[in-house]
């Protein structure tokens, strides 16, 4: 449950050649929706897909940090999920 009141569940995924990514599933009222956050998550932004799944290879300094941040990742769903 987040601070504002939003039921989500976080997840992490991804194959085992993979760098997993985190996304969320929640309930809009009507649906079921995911959302992959882009602040703090661990993934590959300019090939649009997880680390490890690169046609060309990665970019070892975009590597740096495959940890994630988890504090950014919350912030994120928080700032673009509202509750109406």
């Amino acid at each position: 449950m987040l601070p504002n009141g939003l039921p989500v569940l976080f997840i992490n995924a991804g194959g085992d050649w993979e760098f997993p990514i985190c996304f969320v599933l929640y309930w809009d009222g009507k649906k079921m929706r995911a959302y992959i956050p882009s602040e703090g998550n661990c993934w590959n932004k300019q090939e649009k897909c997880a680390f490890g799944s690169e046609e060309d290879g990665v970019d070892v300094e975009e590597m740096k940090d495959l940890k994630g941040n988890p504090e950014l990742i919350r912030s994120d769903v928080m700032n673009r999920i509202q509750i109406k």
